[in-house]
Order: C-alpha cells, then sequence, then structure tokens
C-alpha cells in the first residue's frame, strides 16, 4: 500500500509539472501562433530537455532512500542508502542541481525524485560523474591554531588555546589545567600544570618521519618527570622512561557529535603502562578540521577507559570587538533556526580579516527529545580554510546552546551528524 500511495504521489507531481506546461504553451500560442511547437507532455525523453523539479514538497525517508539510490548510480556521493537527510546527501543533491542548471537547494523534495527518475535514462541523461576516490585524502599535516579555538569533547572537557609559537601550542582546559603540546596534538606533551602538580616530558625520535604517511610507523623514547610545586624548588620528582610506536593505520569514516568526518587514523601503544593508564590510543584526526575528532584509550586488556568524541570546534575570537562576536554568534543562531540542511550563510564583518561561512549538516534529537542541529562554521583568510564544526540544541526559549559547553543539555546519541 505504501509503494502505491508513492507512486500516486509522483504521479500527482508529474501531473502538477504537465498542466504548468500546458498553460505555459498555450500562453505562448496566444502570443506568437506562429511559433507554437511546445511540447505538452515533455517529460524527458528528448535531448535537451529539462524537467522541473515543481513540487517542493520534502521527501520521505523512503523516498530520500530512492534519491540517494539514484543520485550514486549517477557517480555522485550521497552516501549510504540509508532515508537519512545527511550532510552528504545535501551535498550530492547540490552538485547534481548545480550540474543540471538547477537552483542548489540541497533539498530532498518529491519534485527531485521525480525529476531524477524521469531522466535516468535516454538521451537527456547527462554522463554520471566518476566515483569519489576515497583513498585520495590528505593527509594528517600540520595543525594550525588561532587563539581562542575550542574543542568541546562529549566527556565534559573543553580545550582552549592560549598561545600558539613556531612548533607549540599552549592550552587550558575547562578544569584550569595548563598544558603544552607540539603543533601535532597527536605527540607526546611537552610539559603540563595541574593543580600543584607539574610533569614534563622530554621525547626523543627514534627515526621516521612526522607525520606519518598511510602504513609508515615511527618510535618515541618519552622520559616523564613529574612533582609537587608546593613542595619547594627541592622536591622529589618522579621519573618513569616509556618507548611509544605509533603508526599511521590510514583512513576511515567516524561519527561523532559535531558530525561524520574523514579522518587519518593514528593509533600509538606506549610500554610499560601503569595499571589504570592507557596501553593503546587511537586518534581519528579530521585534517579539514585540523584537529583530531575522536581519541580513544584502552589498557592492557584492550577494556576501554576513555573516548572523547568532538562535540564543538568554535573558531577563536579572543582579539574581535565585542560588536564582532555577537554578530557572529546572531548569524549562527539564525542559521540554525531558519536554515535548511546544506543551506549556506555567508558572514563577514570589517573588523575582522576573515570571511566567515555558515552551513547547517544535519538535525536529530537528544535521548530527551530536544531538537539538536549540526552545523559547520568555515574560516577563509589569505587562501588559507579552515572548519569548524559543531551540534547546537534550541533552549525552550529558542536559544540554540553546545552541549556540556555553554550551558547546553548533554545526553547525546552516539554518532549524530548525519551518515546519510
Amino acid at each position: 500500500m505504501r509503494t502505491i500511495a508513492r507512486k500516486a504521489r509522483r504521479a500527482e507531481a508529474r501531473l502538477l509539472l504537465w498542466t504548468d506546461r500546458l498553460a505555459t504553451c498555450a500562453a505562448a500560442m496566444l502570443l506568437v501562433f506562429a511559433l507554437a511547437g511546445c511540447s505538452l507532455l515533455q517529460t524527458g525523453g528528448g535531448p535537451g530537455t529539462e524537467v522541473e523539479t515543481a513540487d517542493e514538497t520534502p521527501a520521505t525517508p523512503e523516498e530520500v532512500a530512492e534519491i540517494q539510490s539514484l543520485l550514486a548510480a549517477r557517480g555522485y556521493d550521497p552516501g549510504p542508502v540509508d532515508g537519512v537527510m545527511g550532510p552528504r546527501t545535501a551535498t550530492a543533491i547540490r552538485h547534481y542541481q548545480e550540474e543540471a542548471d538547477l537552483e542548489p537547494t540541497g533539498k530532498a523534495t518529491r519534485g527531485l525524485l521525480a525529476r531524477l527518475e524521469d531522466t535516468a535514462s535516454g538521451p537527456g541523461r547527462r554522463p554520471p560523474k566518476p566515483p569519489r576516490d576515497r583513498t585520495a585524502r590528505p593527509e594528517i599535516g600540520t595543525p594550525t591554531y588561532v587563539v581562542g579555538d575550542t574543542y568541546v569533547f562529549s566527556h565534559g572537557l573543553s580545550y582552549t588555546v592560549l598561545r600558539v609559537g613556531a612548533d607549540r601550542v599552549t592550552w587550558r582546559n575547562s578544569h584550569g589545567d595548563y598544558f603544552t603540546t607540539p603543533s601535532d596534538p597527536v605527540l607526546p606533551q611537552i610539559e603540563w600544570e595541574s593543580g600543584a602538580w607539574k610533569g614534563r616530558n622530554e621525547t626523543r625520535r627514534d627515526g621516521g618521519d612526522w607525520p606519518l604517511a598511510e602504513g609508515q610507523e615511527v618510535t618515541f623514547d618519552v622520559r616523564t618527570e613529574e612533582w609537587n610545586m608546593d613542595a619547594g624548588p627541592d622536591a622529589a620528582r618522579t621519573v618513569t622512561d616509556t618507548r611509544w610506536s605509533c603508526r599511521n593505520e590510514g583512513h576511515d569514516s567516524v561519527a561523532v557529535p559535531a558530525g561524520e568526518f574523514d579522518a587519518t587514523v593514528i593509533a600509538c601503544e606506549r610500554s610499560p603502562a601503569a595499571a589504570g593508564l592507557w596501553q593503546r590510543r587511537v586518534w581519528h584526526f579530521a585534517p579539514d578540521v585540523s584537529h583530531f575528532v575522536q581519541r580513544t584509550d584502552s589498557d592492557g586488556s584492550g577494556l576501554e577507559i576513555e573516548s572523547l568524541r568532538l562535540v564543538a570546534a568554535i573558531p577563536g575570537m579572543d582579539n574581535w570587538p565585542p560588536a564582532a562576536r555577537a554578530g557572529l554568534k546572531m548569524a549562527t543562531e539564525a542559521a540554525l533556526s531558519k536554515g535548511a540542511v546544506g543551506e549556506e550563510t555567508p558572514w563577514r564583518s570589517t573588523a575582522v580579516s576573515a570571511k566567515f561561512t555558515i552551513r547547517v549538516t544535519g538535525e536529530t534529537t537528544t535521548v530527551a527529545g530536544q531538537l539538536c542541529r549540526t552545523y559547520v562554521i568555515l574560516r577563509a583568510v589569505d587562501g588559507a580554510r579552515q572548519e569548524y564544526p559543531a551540534i547546537a540544541c534550541r533552549e525552550p526559549n529558542g536559544k540554540w546552546k553546545t552541549p556540556g559547553f555553554d550551558g547546553g543539555v548533554v545526553g547525546l546519541r552516539s554518532g549524530i551528524g548525519g551518515a546519510g
């Protein structure tokens, strides 16, 4: 019955298309009778013809799955054929619409489905694009940060960039702890400070290049010193020596609250590892985000100790005037409240050299039923571009909050961000 109803809706959509064409042709015949020759029931059979997408009724999940299947058959990349209207599906729709000289809305509608079905074969069909080469992703690269950049993770902590040097970055977490890392956050920390305790690592790389190429492995000898600063300058120091072995295990797709990402997988093992501490640590580093989007720690028995999943990346605005900070926040709230999935909202301030674009990438609900939307803020300056993906949930007062960061709720489902 569902199939019959779906076919009936498509037939109705096509009838509306044909009726529109009939009215158009009739007007043309009245104005210039000699040029009348409009094909009243042309639905994609002839060369050079295009089928309009007049029915803007949102597609049902079953119809979204059919749209995904038809797009994939043409060489676009909508992601899994699962009926989920995620960012990859919206991007595939936009690419198709652009090449078909249609308005690139990125929306899945019944009119779009009718057009895809009616032009699925015959001389009116455009040649399909070759499938995307999923092995041709950028390597891990060297991250770039701006003072004030903040990364919020699922365990409730956020990390903010305080200083950026030539080869190191200083961070502060939301507990007030400080630590310094190499520019690449996957490498061992240089030093840290937590309450009265302070520590330092001296790291020596034993061969190999960094960043790692796919399949490459490198080892580090790490000497760690820790001491209690309250005990004075002569405090006893605890010294341990460990050996890290790190390997680029290739690429993988990972879903976290902030979205779905193509990531480089870096896995490190250290020995010896004290009981209760990690022995194997796996980073999923997303080159477009210039940071890791997931980190998983396991002990010697393979039991997971901790998993950090990215909730939000927030661009640094420390040196911005208050009006500019408020402007980007208002533009983001407006995009979340009114923008369709896949829609882009540009934003620019004369007080800021960078250009920004806000794109809604998906939506879901919390375990309590609260509406959440994923989005990405793209920052472009001097030809360089960086992405800040995030999820925000709508409060009863209509405001959008980042879970676990600015008063937003916690309780996100795993893998939010739209697999499709």
